[in-house]
């Protein structure tokens, strides 16, 4: 990363089982500066489009309670899957909030404590079944719907720009910033900004380096590498808050 001073940004990662817990040490991470993690929990829904709790899950966030390190859990959502199950965009969305929130309560990441349960936004709905705006519009409310009212909390919604043009609107991105829903945009670059937004919604977070020809980030003390990273933008004492602390 270029043009942010030293004390400025607060750096965190993202891990799932594909990082194995053995062999991450968040304690030598947090001395080296790292102060945030978002582990994998939760993917899918249930019946036909499945319901997945990432076998890593307890352990990592185990790991991290040892540690100073905020931590949370993120959502890996599957539009594609479910409205092959069913149209309804909003009982789709209340589906996976659902499955989400209960996994985050299972876990012990869903209240005041721990960062916000993220929704990760990225993959595409099938062409072919014919899913309007409207319909994955939906999905989106749904699940922020089932999220807040399980926990009292808003999530947070990873996702990029190229997405979002594709699959979404304008409009739900002002809509979601209004409502408080905050934006941690996926765009790898070198840049000291991401080179491409989602107009109307500034992030609050945002993956910068991730992994292959996208690991534009030095490797992570203690952590394997490459590792997708984060920054979060605003003081440690702004970050707390957002964790309820």
């Amino acid at each position: 990363m270029i043009g942010y001073p030293p004390g400025v940004i607060i750096t965190g990662v993202d891990v799932s089982q594909h990082q194995r817990p053995s062999a991450c040490n968040w304690a030598r991470a947090y001395s080296s500066g790292l102060r945030f993690a978002w582990v994998k929990g939760s993917e899918g829904a249930g019946g036909e489009a499945g319901a997945y709790v990432d076998p890593a899950a307890s352990e990592h966030l185990a790991r991290l309670r040892q540690t100073p390190m905020l931590a949370g859990m993120y959502h890996f959502a599957r539009p594609d899957n479910r409205f092959r199950v069913s149209p309804n965009g909003l009982t789709n969305g209340l589906a996976e909030g659902t499955h989400a929130a209960s996994t985050a309560i299972d876990l012990g990441v869903a209240f005041a404590g721990s960062l916000p349960i993220a929704i990760d936004l990225e993959k595409y709905t099938p062409s072919e079944i014919g899913i309007t705006d409207v319909q994955r519009g939906e999905f989106v409310l749904g699940m922020v719907s089932a999220i807040e009212a399980m926990t009292g909390r808003l999530p947070v919604i990873y996702t990029g720009p190229n997405y979002w043009d594709d699959q979404q609107t304008p409009k739900l991105a002002t809509d979601l910033r209004a409502r408080g829903v905050l934006l941690w945009l996926v765009k790898y670059s070198r840049e000291a900004d991401p080179p491409k937004t989602i107009p109307g919604w500034p992030w609050s977070v945002w993956q910068h380096s991730g992994g292959g020809d996208f690991a534009y980030a030095p490797p992570v003390a203690g952590l394997p590498s490459p590792i997708d990273q984060n920054i979060y933008r605003g003081s440690e004492a702004e970050l707390r808050s957002l964790a309820g602390l």
